[in-house]
């Protein structure tokens, strides 16, 4: 058997959590003489250091102070 690099693009869905698994179509190694299998991708989302998920929900701590709430202030998003 022989081992090779390749690379393929795959599309993550939007809101994607970890533990999901993606499957892609005639991907995968194939079979004895048969044709190629699925490719299953397990999804891990890296946490981020400002947006924190709760589910389907993001959150963050925003600490203002009244002169930033009284000038309308712009938060930020994704």
């Amino acid at each position: 058997m022989t081992h090779q690099n390749v690379s393929e693009t795959v599309n993550i869905p939007k809101g994607v959590d970890s533990g999901v698994n993606l499957r892609v179509s005639r991907k995968g190694n194939a079979g004895m003489g048969g044709p190629a299998g699925d490719l299953m991708i397990k999804v891990k989302v890296k946490p981020h250091p400002y947006f924190k998920r709760d589910g389907s929900d993001i959150h963050t701590n925003l600490h203002l102070s009244i002169a930033d709430v009284s000038n309308f202030v712009t938060i930020p998003t994704l």
